[in-house]
């Protein structure tokens, strides 16, 4: 019964993969941000926040790539390019 509970739990672990809706995000109003798309944190410097402390913030990305779709700063919305969205 181990031995297949075990080799149960290996297989659906293999065939599981993660969704990277959240693993891009920008915050702070130096423009900062992390990318949790490899498996270190990567530091990010390229977002244009403009927010102001205890503003809301929020990104979302892509469910499969992780990819950036847009982030806000709590004023204005960024597409993946910095650009403001209409």
């Amino acid at each position: 019964m181990k031995t297949t509970f075990s080799l149960l739990f290996i297989i659906c672990g293999l065939l599981c993969y993660s969704q990277y809706q959240n693993a891009v995000w920008h915050f702070g109003p130096t423009g900062a941000g992390i990318d949790f798309k490899n498996c270190s944190p990567t530091i990010l410097t390229n977002g244009i926040n403009n927010s102001i402390p205890y503003e809301g913030q929020a990104s979302i990305s892509e469910n499969v790539s992780g990819n950036l779709l847009f982030y806000t700063d709590g004023a204005n919305i960024y597409d993946s390019t910095n650009h403001i969205m209409q």
